[in-house]
């Protein structure tokens, strides 16, 4: 059975005093004009499950204004375990408590998993290949510690690599040990992100076969090495060659990337940068065979984005064997009706659904029912005004 939130208190964090909801169900909407704080609901919702924010703020930014510290907190129950799950903000830093012990952000990610869908996300498509590499790694540290701990290791190791190379450094014994340590991390995080990319890919598939009118979705990994010609020339995606062969092992991943990155030095010299790793491996949709980013309608876009995060959704009960808390902010709004159909049709399939809104017409009579509707702002909360005007300013919802 899946472990869902029956408690959210809110202390200091954000636009809130004091916020405490008990008795939350299955499905609860939280409804109210914009800049009352619905978003803030959703975040600290977030930072208890997943243990990060997709505003990713300074911790300091979390705390109210006139407060030093902040503590939001949740009860997670599954009929047989109780878990409390509380995380603090003082002096810039956060810590968190399971059940009253510190514990590292990392052994809290995964263990009530969240999935999030934000308006931000319908832009997924079109922006940078930085956001679906980021919104892959973020579910692949919800289903493995291990692959949150690698991605750190990388970035490392990265960061290293990338100094000596701003230095003007591209050999001796100092640059070929962090050379190695890019490409042995890197190579397994590749291999990680590309198994569960594959695995995604399954899933969306079968979704968007379902509301898309006989189209086909295909998700490509294109890795880095292959983002170059003979000559160090960048290819675009559009005509980079799709590879569907057995996923490389991670030791072969490893030294594609040290045969790369050799044939590139004096072009990541003169960019002051390292162009192959995880970094820059590339996320690409087709639909009928063309590249979406290019050739896909909004309608098309969305439809994709929409079965990327049903997919999600199905890919944690696979593979952890829960239902993940799905938590949709303020998306309805930019659907139109028969994506919001398509996405309302799912809810009552999810553990524990959490959404965001200014107007319940926007569901259905018979998904109101089902509802614990909390209209905000709650009478008697006491909320921060000068939070309010600086939400009001940031397009806080």
């Amino acid at each position: 059975m899946s472990l869902g939130i029956d408690k959210l208190t809110l202390d200091g964090f954000r636009g809130y005093t004091h916020l405490s909801l008990a008795e939350l169900g299955m499905l609860t909407i939280f409804v109210g004009p914009n800049a009352v704080g619905k978003t803030n609901l959703i975040e600290g919702i977030q930072l208890l499950t997943s243990a990060e924010s997709f505003r990713k703020p300074s911790w300091a930014d979390c705390v109210s204004w006139g407060s030093d510290t902040c503590r939001i907190s949740a009860h997670l129950a599954d009929g047989t375990r109780s878990i409390d799950h509380v995380m603090y903000v003082k002096d810039g830093k956060r810590t968190y408590e399971v059940n009253g012990k510190r514990k590292t952000a990392s052994a809290v990610c995964g263990t009530c998993p969240a999935v999030l869908f934000t308006p931000d996300d319908l832009q997924m498509l079109k922006a940078s290949s930085a956001v679906r590499r980021d919104a892959l790694d973020a579910l692949g540290s919800q289903l493995s510690s291990r692959y949150g701990a690698l991605r750190h290791d990388y970035q490392q190791a990265l960061k290293q690599r990338n100094l000596l190379i701003r230095d003007g450094v591209h050999e001796g014994l100092l640059f070929a040990s962090w050379d190695e340590s890019v490409a042995v991390n890197g190579g397994r995080l590749c291999v990680n992100r590309w198994r569960l990319a594959r695995k995604l890919a399954a899933h969306m598939q079968s979704i968007y076969a379902q509301i898309a009118c006989g189209e086909t979705l295909e998700l490509r990994y294109l890795p880095s090495w292959s983002r170059f010609d003979e000559s160090g020339r960048q290819m675009p995606v559009s005509s980079r060659v799709f590879d569907e062969t057995e996923i490389p092992s991670p030791e072969e991943a490893s030294q594609l990337m040290l045969d790369a990155s050799k044939r590139l030095a004096d072009i990541e010299l003169a960019r002051h940068m390292s162009l192959v790793g995880p970094q820059k491996d590339e996320i690409a949709f087709y639909i009928n065979g063309r590249l979406a980013r290019s050739f896909a309608s909004q309608g098309q876009q969305r439809t994709v984005v929409l079965a990327y995060k049903l997919a999600e959704v199905e890919l944690v009960n696979e593979l952890l064997g829960c239902e993940p808390v799905l938590l949709l902010d303020d998306v309805m709004s930019e659907l139109d009706e028969r994506h919001r159909h398509d996405l309302t049709s799912k809810l009552t399939q999810a553990s524990q659904t959490f959404i965001t809104t200014t107007n319940l017409g926007y569901f259905s009579d018979d998904l109101l029912e089902k509802a614990h509707v909390i209209e905000l702002p709650i009478a008697g909360t006491r909320r921060n005004e000068k939070n309010m005007e600086e939400g009001v300013r940031d397009g806080e919802n």
